[in-house]
Parts: C-alpha cells; sequence; structure tokens
C-alpha cells in the first residue's frame, strides 16, 4: 500500500506515538480512518455519477486507461527522447523547409534614394 513496506510502517508508527502521543493515537487513527472511508464513498460517488452522465450520452469509460499508477515517468520521459531523436519534429521539418525555399529564392535589394526626400 502506498509503496510502503512494514519497516516504514513501523518507523511511521514510532514517529506518530512519539509526537502525538499514546493518549491521543487512537483518536487520531480512528478520525484518519472515517476520512478515509468518506473519501473513498465519494470517490465511488463521484465515478458512479460520471458513468451514468456518460452512459446517457451514449460514452464508455474505461477507467483503467485513467488509473494514474500505470504511469511511470521515467518510461515515458525515455520514449519521448527515443522518438525525438528517431524522427525530427514537425516545427523541424518546416523550419527547415522555409530555410530551403529561402535559399532558393531570387534576391531583390532595395536602394533609398536620400536626395528623393
Amino acid at each position: 500500500m502506498f509503496g510502503i513496506n512494514g519497516v516504514e510502517w513501523l518507523v511511521i508508527l514510532t514517529v506518530a506515538l512519539v509526537l502525538v502521543g499514546p493518549d491521543r493515537l487512537p483518536q487520531i487513527a480512528q478520525s484518519l480512518g472515517r476520512w478515509l472511508r468518506v473519501a473513498k464513498t465519494t470517490v465511488a460517488n463521484a465515478k458512479e455519477r460520471v458513468d451514468e452522465e456518460l452512459k446517457a450520452e451514449g460514452v464508455d469509460v474505461d477507467w483503467r486507461k485513467l488509473d494514474l499508477r500505470q504511469y511511470r515517468p521515467a518510461e515515458m520521459i525515455r520514449n519521448v527522447i527515443v522518438d525525438e531523436m528517431t524522427e525530427p519534429p514537425a516545427s523541424a521539418k518546416a523550419a527547415t523547409a522555409a530555410a530551403a525555399a529561402a535559399a532558393t529564392a531570387p534576391r531583390t535589394t532595395v536602394v533609398f534614394d536620400e536626395e528623393a526626400t
């Protein structure tokens, strides 16, 4: 749960026991559990409402695709870097094409006549 192993939980509980004290720790744990239950219920209700609203419009939501735990930042960055290295971005292609067109375009020179002014 949350990527925390048993030893880390033990350290967290020990620090909480020292900071809060043994008298208030059960009350705080109880209110934290209550808050988590309310949050979980709220999220479940929101999901149900979104599903109902979208199904009324004919849209089906795959919640697994929206799960943030599936994203791995290091892998995503690696994929972006590899993609950029293999294929230049569209803006670079457009800039290269514009530079080639400018190099082959005829040049005009503008001369200002100082006596005319």
